[in-house]
């Protein structure tokens, strides 16, 4: 394996930046209301039932705040994405085309022949 290089393969980027949108969404779906509203429930006014009241909000938040981190990493790996296309089409613009004798016309252009 080669060490510090980076191989991106076409729509790998945006493929990992629409799992982490799904990842942001799965995790703000969980719902630790429902899963323990049988115990509060069963035990309403309790002590009990107020802690699980107060650990399924901390519960809530952590979860947003997750969902949220996810999300800015996708975002920020779109924005690669893009930025990597447009550098791509920058550098194949830039390139020599393969044609007789305008690879070395360019070197020659660029003082390196």
């Amino acid at each position: 394996m080669s060490y510090g290089f980076i191989h991106i393969v076409a729509g790998d980027l945006e493929m990992l930046a629409a799992r982490l949108s799904s990842l942001d969404g799965g995790v703000r779906d969980v719902d630790a209301d429902d899963a323990l509203s049988s115990v509060v429930a069963a035990m309403p006014g309790s002590l009990t039932s107020g802690a699980i009241d107060a650990a399924t909000t901390s519960l809530k938040d952590f979860t947003d705040a997750l969902g949220s981190q996810y999300a800015d990493v996708g975002s920020g790996t779109a924005e690669l994405a893009s930025a990597h296309r447009a550098n791509d089409a920058t550098m194949a613009e830039l390139t020599p085309r393969a044609t007789s004798g305008s690879g070395l016309q360019w070197a020659i252009e660029k003082g390196l022949a």
